[in-house]
């Protein structure tokens, strides 16, 4: 059963590689400059071509981060030295997949959807060791067939990596007390350095797994223990402090990212929600912090009036974590579901988070091991949650820490299932009762976030995506397929000027492809939505009569424009259009 679940896995994956391998987004990492993958990609080039120890690294000074402060208070802020941007492990694997095969995206995806089988394995193990084999099953066919995860294991991010390795520290804890001391401290600092390794925000891990260790060994061997995991991180981040080291930066730093983020994200004036420019109180805050993560704490709660504000900011941002909605950033789940029918069919968030609850309270109350087994489960949940918190909600960050849900959704089904066999209707009554009422309040705080409703469509399918993509088509010559691209936009977007700006950009792509009527249609729906606007008239009068060869549509469309009585440079381009047509405007 397992063998068959991992198969299923690997399959759902390859189904949806097959389906987006060649759509623009699959090359994201070469053509979007402003993109985790550009930037990891472009990381991992520049030790390709010899610069292994990263002497010229230094952080990319994106739009907003230029808008937000001059290039010399970045300088100050992150220092001269270069350090890691990011936790090196993912720099590192793109590198040498890229000296092996030239470009990375397509290996490091066949690697990462082996990753994901090899999450699922250790979801069972798990699962197992706390609910039994049933709870186990379950919950690795979920993992195997969860929407999220399938849409980031095909993207150039290290999500699955930070899975994996959450996962595999997890089931070390699972598996400490049944270890000879030494050995398990062994292992379980070495799982612990290659998780700091993967990802910077596990920066929480250390002590976090060392209080669970402490509480998991038996007492005579704790010392021992302690010993075992302290030697074994230290020699799986000897390589980075001797790195930092050579190259000027403090041993241990992993990244620079760390107080930028906290203070665009945790100042009153930031939304609690959503990712946006840097808020006015940015500059001032990291002045006042030096650019130190620890020098911002408290001048970010200084920014709000009262404890209850900043109490009410961070219940917004935690009930983020809870509603189905899956916020984007680099890469967006609901676009990349547009194109991929095998995402439309599969379970997303909203059915995970109801079970998963429902889960966790069977689990306290009926569960057969004892509450100290769900221990192992903390430091990796509790160490991806607080930085969750002290950023965004974002799609992408949600999906590591998601994984926590799974043993408890997976045991939630086979006590429902257990329940319907033994003919318990009460019990059933009662659990699914838990579950609508969990999955109707996630749903009704999508409203309450701070967010309305417009904002989470616009977000949902923003701009970005559709835009690159027609780009992408239309520099390989296919302008049908790009025209496709803005139309789909238009249809999806709430927001009235990116409709018209979508439609507008459309109707050269269809002309180009020869698709006349399409373009008359296009063209239609802006006059349809432009009544009082007289340049967009004046211009859909234009290609009316320059490229479709329509001048009677024109003449009425620049008489319609002319009524609006636009401004006077408009006027007279209109009054010289209907010259040329032969026909006298109204005065």
């Amino acid at each position: 059963m397992l063998v068959a679940i991992v198969a299923l896995s690997v399959a759902v994956r390859l189904a949806h590689l097959w389906f987006v391998y060649a759509t623009p987004s699959f090359t994201h990492h070469r053509t979007w400059p402003v993109s985790d993958m550009y930037i990891l990609n472009t990381w991992a080039g520049q030790i390709v071509d010899g610069d292994f120890l990263g002497r010229d690294l230094h952080h990319p000074l994106l739009d907003w981060m230029r808008a937000a402060a001059p290039p010399e208070r970045w300088a100050a802020w992150l220092g001269e030295a270069p350090a890691f941007l990011k936790a090196p492990f993912y720099a590192y694997l793109l590198a040498l997949l890229r000296w092996l095969f030239g470009d990375a995206m397509l290996p490091v995806v066949i690697l990462q959807i082996a990753a994901a089988a090899g999450a699922v394995v250790l979801l069972y193990a798990i699962t197992q060791a706390l609910f039994g084999r049933a709870a186990g099953l379950a919950a690795a066919l979920l993992f195997a067939v969860y929407a999220p995860a399938v849409h980031y294991d095909v993207v150039m991010l290290r999500g699955p990596w930070i899975v994996l390795a959450a996962l595999l520290l997890t089931w070390q804890l699972v598996r400490m007390p049944v270890q000879p001391p030494g050995r398990a401290g062994v292992l379980t600092g070495a799982c612990t350095g290659l998780a700091l390794l993967v990802n910077e925000g596990f920066v929480l891990l250390p002590p976090l797994v060392a209080a669970c260790a402490v509480l998991q060994a038996p007492r005579g061997g704790r010392s021992t223990m302690l010993a075992g995991f302290a030697l074994a991180l230290g020699l799986l981040l000897l390589p980075v402090v001797l790195r930092n080291l050579a190259v000027g930066v403090p041993p241990l730093q992993l990244s620079v990212s760390g107080a930028p983020m906290f203070a665009m994200f945790n100042a009153a004036d930031s939304h609690p929600v959503i990712a946006t420019t840097p808020p006015p109180s940015f500059l001032p805050l990291m002045d006042r912090s030096g650019g130190r993560l620890g020098g911002l704490l408290w001048p970010c709660f200084d920014t709000f009036r009262s404890a209850g504000d900043w109490i009410l900011f961070y219940v917004r941002r935690f009930g983020a974590l809870i509603t189905p909605f899956e916020f984007p950033d680099n890469a967006n789940f609901y676009y990349a579901r547009l194109r991929s029918p095998v995402l439309a069919t599969l379970p997303t968030y909203g059915v995970l988070v109801p079970l998963g609850v429902v889960g966790l309270a069977l689990g306290l109350v009926v569960a057969p091991a004892p509450r100290r087994r769900l221990a192992p489960l903390l430091p990796a949940s509790l160490a991806l949650f607080v930085p969750l918190m002290a950023t965004v909600p974002l799609s992408r960050y949600r999906v590591p820490l998601a994984v926590f849900w799974f043993p408890f959704a997976g045991f939630a089904l086979t006590q429902i299932a257990s329940c319907v066999q033994q003919r318990r209707w009460g019990m059933t009554s009662s659990v699914v009762a838990g579950l609508v009422a969990v999955g109707s309040i996630s749903l009704w705080l999508e409203p309450h976030l701070g967010v309305d409703a417009g904002q989470l469509t616009n977000l949902r399918y923003r701009s970005p995506e559709f835009q690159l993509a027609a780009g992408a088509y239309a520099k390989a010559d296919r302008p049908q397929d790009a025209a496709r691209e803005w139309r789909q936009l238009a249809a999806l977007t709430p927001d009235q000027s990116t409709r018209l700006r979508a439609l507008k950009q459309a109707v050269p792509l269809q002309l180009a492809s020869g698709d006349s009527a399409g373009a008359r249609t296009t063209l239609a729906e802006i006059v349809a939505a432009a009544r009082r606007n007289a340049q967009l008239l004046l211009w859909a009068g234009d290609v009316h009569r320059q490229q479709l060869g329509d001048a009677r549509t024109a003449g009425e469309l620049y008489e319609r424009a002319l009524a609006l009585h636009p401004a006077a440079d408009v006027t007279e381009a209109l009054r010289a259009r209907l010259a040329d047509l032969g026909r006298t405007p109204a005065p």
